[in-house]
């Protein structure tokens, strides 16, 4: 193996894309602990750092074209790089000035990415990579890695909290004694009806009666569908806008999560926490039993509803055929509740 003393990973700013490039890292830091690690997203810098603040080995940098210095300065900190890898791209393609920047940065025989539609890949990639989209993404991880000559050392996939912050006695819980759900992804063509996630917060409620409470967790922006879900469902606490070590905490410490496919699953995924998760047809490779391979997670899906291809519309049928008695149903699969 070359010596690696600066190895970059670009991603989209969310939190599973994120932690999916944490992993990648992660395993170049234990081939070469000396080498200089670093993500560059194109937004949510400051909450990607809060997300990865465990790992100060980690340098988060944001750059994007509505503020070119940053692109500058950018480039004079991460140039250059001994190993990139760009992410993958399932539906479209990664952006080809992201790409032509990766080039620009990374010395020969370093840059690694995926195929996609761009017709050029071939002549910028030094290792051009298949994508697949019925494939794990951790394995195409370790793809990107076998193709840099990096040995995968690390095969889970996990997330830990950074010590110190007072989110369960801010609301008045115990470890174990409570129930997270996510029913927010950001997008109607991942989200559900307001109508359907009453029915869900319903039936949760009456699963798990008056001894386990249930946390609603969103967004800033989502704090007024959280408060009409609360007026169906008086019982829940609502807590819209944690700090991304806060909810790290609060998912690693519940009892369960339920969640739509979205930060919050993967959080719980990779803390440890039961899981149910609601996914749309899109979102296959995300969890599959090669990407989280626990038995104490649970996958409700309705692919059949898009047999030749995903329907897109507001709260699509793969997703919205998920009914309040399966995720019930599940939630006693992946606890004792």
């Amino acid at each position: 193996m070359k010596k690696i003393r600066k190895a970059l990973t670009f991603r989209a700013s969310s939190i599973g894309d994120c932690l999916m490039g944490k992993y990648l890292l992660e395993n170049i830091h234990a081939a070469y602990p000396e080498a200089r690690c670093s993500m560059l997203v194109a937004s949510k810098g400051s909450m990607i750092r809060d997300l990865l603040a465990a790992y100060p080995w980690i340098e988060v940098v944001e750059a994007n074209t509505r503020h070119p210095r940053t692109i500058f300065q950018a480039f004079k900190k991460l140039y250059p790089s001994d190993v990139t890898v760009t992410q993958y791209s399932g539906r479209g393609t990664f952006s080809t000035g992201s790409k032509l920047f990766a080039r620009a940065l990374t010395r020969s025989g370093g840059l690694a990415g995926f195929t996609d539609a761009w017709p050029f890949n071939r002549g910028l990639y030094d290792h051009l990579l298949p994508f697949d989209s019925r494939r794990a993404l951790r394995l195409h991880e370790c793809d990107a890695l076998e193709a840099l000559d990096i040995p995968a050392r690390v095969q889970e996939i996990k997330l830990i909290p950074k010590e110190g912050n007072n989110i369960l006695e801010n609301l008045n819980l115990s470890k174990n004694s409570y129930l997270v759900l996510n029913l927010f992804s950001g997008s109607k063509g991942r989200g559900l009806s307001l109508e359907h996630q009453r029915a869900i917060a319903h039936a949760l409620q009456e699963a798990v009666g008056a001894n386990t409470k249930i946390i609603l967790t969103g967004g800033p922006s989502d704090e007024p569908l959280m408060r009409s879900i609360k007026e169906a469902v008086s019982e829940l606490i609502v807590a819209p806008g944690l700090a991304m070590q806060e909810l790290i905490t609060l998912v690693a410490k519940s009892t369960a999560v339920v969640s739509l496919d979205t930060g919050v699953g993967h959080i719980a995924a990779q803390t440890g926490a039961p899981l149910v998760i609601m996914r749309t047809c899109w979102g296959y490779n995300w969890w599959n039993k090669e990407q989280y391979p626990r038995n104490d997670i649970t996958v409700l899906a309705h692919d059949e509803f898009c047999a030749g291809g995903h329907i897109k519309k507001d709260f699509p049928a793969c997703l919205d055929a998920t009914s309040p008695d399966e995720v019930t149903d599940a939630l006693r699969r992946v606890t004792a509740l």
